[in-house]
């Protein structure tokens, strides 16, 4: 996963040999990644060595991605839980807009670029080895 803080700088966690791995500008800066704490109210992130703050414009989304890392990793997560998501929208290898939205009445709906795919999703199966999602449709 890949984010770029508020001071510029790009960052790369990636989870290699059951490990969480931190790099910054290219440069390995954690080999094993002990613990994550986010902070809500300033939008940062901290580890063992330092903390960086997270873009306002895709905030939501990188923290959820950290929390699903840090989770699949085992590593601790301190500090404030990632927001709930009501709303995710992604674009496809192929340029689609796909969207999912969380109903009032609970119930999951997928859109594609704009129309309606899916009035309920049912199944939804992502691959962590190749990054692909498949549901109902």
């Amino acid at each position: 996963m890949d984010l770029l803080d508020k001071d510029g700088d790009c960052i790369h966690f990636i989870i290699a040999d059951g490990k969480l791995k931190e790099y910054v500008n290219g440069k390995l800066e954690l080999e094993h990644v002990q613990w994550l704490e986010y902070s809500a109210a300033t939008g940062s992130i901290s580890d063992e060595k330092g903390h960086f703050e997270l873009q306002e414009l895709d905030k939501v989304e990188k923290t959820i991605g950290l929390h699903a890392l840090a989770s699949r990793a085992g590593i601790e997560w301190r500090g404030d839980s990632p927001p709930l998501v009501q709303n995710l929208l992604v674009t496809d290898t192929d340029g689609d807009r796909l969207e999912f939205v969380l109903n009032d009445d609970g119930k999951l709906q997928e859109l594609n670029n704009g129309e309606v795919d899916l009035e309920q999703v049912q199944t939804m199966c992502f691959k962590f080895a190749d990054g692909s999602v498949t549901d109902d449709t």
